[in-house]
């Protein structure tokens, strides 16, 4: 900070700073949001192994509700 007078303004760096802030805290949110969706399984990748090819057949019919109930979800058979 430079004090002129009875004010305060902030350095050349300050003023960067603050600049740089502006970007990044919303990114942080962003990243915060994505995290907790990752933890609540609400995001991510949903993998599925099966040797059985009516148990698949059986899948495909039941995977688009829940595609449809968890659309941030993928699902890998």
């Amino acid at each position: 900070w430079r004090r002129e007078g009875r004010s305060l303004s902030p350095t050349q760096a300050g003023v960067y700073l603050l600049s740089v802030a502006h970007r990044l805290v919303p990114q942080f949110a962003h990243t915060e949001e994505r995290l907790r969706q990752f933890a609540q399984g609400e995001r991510g990748t949903l993998r599925i192994g099966m040797e059985c090819h009516p148990c698949y057949q059986w899948l495909l019919k039941i995977a688009s509700r829940y595609l449809d109930a968890w659309p941030a979800v993928d699902m890998d058979v």
